[in-house]
């Protein structure tokens, strides 16, 4: 499902709405698939690539580590008064 994507290709919401659900299922059993089997370390270089593909100057990623929930609130928190910040 994932092996045909292409960067340069746009969707309309309709057809995002439409297919969201079905596409986060797939990634999600892609994402368990992967976990199961122990290749971790796939998961992680797809993961790198999609975000250094994806992540503009004006649109960044912020990695937020999950394993706390305590600490990744914290750490959103801290992004997002950091962001403010830089704005104004």
């Amino acid at each position: 499902m994932f092996e045909s994507a292409n960067l340069d290709h746009r969707v309309s919401k309709g057809t995002y709405k439409r297919d969201e659900p079905k596409l986060r299922a797939a990634l999600l059993d892609a994402q368990y698939e992967v976990k199961q089997q122990g290749r971790f370390a796939v998961l992680i270089l797809i993961v790198c690539d999609m975000v250094d593909r994806t992540s503009t100057l004006i649109a960044s990623w912020t990695l937020v580590e999950a394993n706390n929930k305590y600490y990744a609130r914290i750490k959103v928190l801290k992004t997002v008064c950091k962001a403010l910040e830089d704005a104004l």
